[in-house]
């Protein structure tokens, strides 16, 4: 898919942040919304996991004396 870089910025030593700007077709655009919505809901999952995990009772054998 024709993209075109139109921003960027350094807010970190180890963090770049780039605006994008994309030419898709319609097939493309299609394509590209339904990456965006699978890996917004697949993130959204790993941070729900990760913070009731969080709260989560140590057992026994993850406890180290």
């Amino acid at each position: 898919m024709p993209a075109r870089i139109v921003n960027g910025h350094h807010p970190s030593a180890c963090l770049a942040c780039l605006g994008v700007a994309t030419y898709p077709n319609v097939e493309q655009a299609c394509q590209l919304e339904r990456f965006i919505t699978r890996r917004k809901r697949e993130i959204l999952q790993e941070i729900d996991h990760s913070f009731t995990d969080s709260f989560e009772a140590h057992k026994v054998t993850n406890l180290y004396f």
